[in-house]
């Protein structure tokens, strides 16, 4: 039987031992789990960026892995914590909107309530050590979901509404936003080309307008645009992308997350 797999995804950032703590804390329990580190990076308290990254990533892991989810402004308040149990994985995060994307499909929830199982004493500061990486470990032994605590219908869930875009057939236009900044500074947007397909269908030329720029230039693949020009392209999960070759799209182009995005079809 293959040793658990449990996910990280923080905004820690990886300069203080905060994410150590968590995996010391995991392995102290359940040593035989394998850790990975889906994301240190998210922006500080941005349970948007965490949300999209989550559900982006989630697929590419095996049925059964354990994701936990660490961005938690709300920690020491009366928020809940939650166990998640949807598309044959397991979530553990702060209900706080951070898992909202991801219920749509349907599921089971629980509030947790295990204090046996918590580190003690529990911090006021640092649920992801003391709650939510005992958690893991927890599940991560075999045990199930439910003995967690008291479910939860799904409608009970703190809701995040994660910016969708809006397609207009008669503009032949769609409105949307940048939703990440990868570590190349390429622009991924929460435009699909799956979006875009609405307005036409391929072969056809696209513009796009973001900030104080206009791209007419679209591509397959990076090489294929002159190094140092802006790029529209769609990007491994199917999103628009908008990127220069060699280049870092968001400090060139002076866009940040959740600027406007406006793309047409010619």
């Amino acid at each position: 039987m293959p040793a658990p797999l449990i996910t990280l995804t923080t905004d820690f950032g990886l300069s203080d031992g905060y994410v150590a703590a968590i995996k010391g804390v995991i392995l102290s329990r359940t040593p035989e789990a394998r850790i990975v580190d889906l994301c240190h990076a998210i922006l500080p308290h941005d349970i948007m960026q965490a949300a999209f990254l989550v559900k982006e990533t989630f697929p590419c892991f095996p049925s059964g892995t354990i994701h936990v989810v660490v961005v938690d402004p709300g920690v020491g308040s009366k928020r809940r914590i939650i166990v998640l149990s949807a598309h044959g994985h397991f979530f553990i995060a702060p209900d706080n909107g951070v898992l909202g994307g991801l219920i749509s499909d349907g599921g089971m929830a629980f509030s947790v309530n295990r204090p046996d199982l918590y580190l003690q004493p529990v911090s006021h500061t640092f649920h992801g050590r003391d709650i939510m990486a005992p958690l893991a470990a927890y599940l991560a032994g075999g045990h199930p979901p439910e003995s967690i605590g008291d479910a939860l219908a799904l409608e009970q869930l703190t809701a995040l509404q994660l910016p969708t875009p809006h397609v207009d057939p008669s503009c032949r236009q769609i409105s949307g936003c940048v939703i990440r900044i990868d570590h190349f500074g390429n622009l991924i947007t929460n435009i699909g080309f799956s979006d875009v397909q609405q307005l036409g269908t391929p072969p056809f030329s696209l513009s796009l307008s973001v900030g104080q720029h206009n791209i007419g230039s679209w591509y397959e693949n990076y090489s294929q645009s002159p190094s140092g020009e802006p790029m529209i392209l769609v990007d491994s999960n199917g999103m628009i992308e908008i990127a220069i070759n060699q280049g870092d799209a968001a400090r060139t182009m002076a866009v940040t997350i959740y600027d406007t995005v406006i793309l047409s079809v010619c």
